[in-house]
């Protein structure tokens, strides 16, 4: 009777452990309230997949982890760390193998000097799928793997996160953030720089900033924010609000607590309209200050007024950085810069800095290799008078420009 007891109880505990991990694998694929109808049916089907492939696949896994690793393994669930593997240059420090453990399933066992890893690659619907869950050798050395991440990308690390609908998951893609050279004007050089020498008194006495960078596209904000993190930091890490909300929050506070950035760059937060979508920025903002204190967080919008009010409520924005255009002043000093740069050996003709009154640095570039290409000044003007346009209704942001902050709020 006591040999019937354990057999029904180590059976129930595989089968509670293989429920636990079919449902960490799937619960991130189940459509949400904010779902269209496309997108809806397409996580349906992702989920129904899945299941199926799981079922079938992973007592094949399982055996495989119990005979290459005896002292057992560590399993996690996060696409930003699962991509690290596949997607980055550590790739080619790594040595991956693969074996077909049946139909549906390949295990991909990788080695390398971190430790090893082993991922489930499940043929679906729509193709074959990396699994969201992977395992690790004990003592993997995650901590080694990010230092040597960073160096890779100068410290300075873009990561976008998109959610793929037709394959039910979450892409991670990394790449160097590129620093430009294009002129600033003078003020923005001296308010740069007050910026930096009061970020660095708060970042002495230990406080935690949050910025806000608000201004039209190609006013500077980016441009700005980069600058200000290079100036203040050494680790940089740059992602999008949306990229923010689909890397979901357990998974970015494990992957920023393990990258250890000195400032985060989240970008177009004033874009999030859907109330899932910002739930989850406001969480993992929160999140954010709470538990790394020491990582500082600049944050960029086109408009305020469309902004959802609990995002700028006190508490989670210490900051608020207001630019406008360049004043005719500036956009002299801008265009002299330009010229000077492509080589344009006319005067800057006054019809120009009339016209272009509202446009910041991004268009005023454009203005000035129109001059380096021979454009007659009537073809210039028609094409200020479209750049005011259009203006109005882009929603580009250009990292190649320069604005002046007019107001600041405490």
């Amino acid at each position: 009777m006591n040999k019937i007891v354990k057999l029904v109880s180590a059976v129930t505990s595989q089968q509670a452990e293989n429920m636990f991990t079919i449902a960490s694998e799937i619960w991130p694929l189940f459509p949400s309230r904010g779902d269209g109808l496309i997108k809806g049916g397409l996580k349906a089907m992702s989920v129904v997949s899945k299941i199926r492939d799981m079922h079938r696949g992973n007592d094949h896994l399982q055996r495989f982890l119990r005979t290459n690793e005896p002292d057992g393994v560590d399993e996690f669930t996060n696409q930003l760390f699962a991509d690290l593997f596949f997607k980055t240059p550590l790739r080619s420090e790594l040595l991956i193998n693969r074996y077909r453990a049946s139909l549906d399933l390949t295990i991909i066992a990788v080695s390398s000097k971190y430790g090893r890893a082993y991922f489930a690659e499940y043929q679906g619907i729509v193709g074959g799928s990396i699994s969201q869950t992977f395992y690790v050798s004990k003592g993997f050395q995650f901590e080694t793997m990010l230092e040597e991440l960073w160096g890779h990308y100068n410290h300075k690390l873009h990561v976008q996160v998109t959610y793929n609908p037709f394959r039910g998951r979450t892409d991670v893609d990394y790449e160097e953030i590129v620093f430009n050279s294009d002129p600033m004007s003078k003020n923005m050089l001296d308010d740069l720089e007050l910026l930096a020498q009061k970020h660095r008194v708060y970042s002495s006495k230990g406080y935690s900033r949050t910025y806000l960078f608000v201004g039209v596209p190609g006013v500077g904000k980016t441009t700005l924010a980069l600058r200000f993190a290079q100036r203040c930091g050494d680790r940089v890490l740059r992602i999008d609000a949306e990229g923010l909300s689909n890397g979901g929050t357990d998974d970015m506070n494990l992957f920023i607590g393990g990258l250890k950035p000195d400032f985060v760059l989240i970008e177009d937060v004033d874009r999030v309209t859907n109330k899932n979508t910002l739930s989850t920025i406001l969480e993992a903002l929160t999140n954010l200050k709470e538990r790394f204190p020491r990582v500082t967080i600049v944050m960029t919008a086109n408009h305020l007024e469309v902004m959802d009010t609990a995002m700028t409520r006190p508490g989670r924005i210490d900051k608020v950085l207001q630019f406008e255009p360049p004043d005719e002043a500036e956009r002299r000093r801008i265009l002299a810069a330009y010229f000077a740069e492509y080589g344009v050996g006319v005067e800057i003709p006054q019809e120009v800095l009339t016209a272009s009154e509202g446009l910041t640095a991004a268009y005023l570039k454009e203005v000035a290799i129109q001059f380096d290409c021979g454009e007659s000044l009537d073809e210039i003007l028609e094409s200020i008078e479209m750049m005011q346009t259009l203006i109005n209704t882009s929603d580009d942001e250009s990292s190649s420009s320069s604005g002046t902050p007019v107001e600041s709020k405490e």
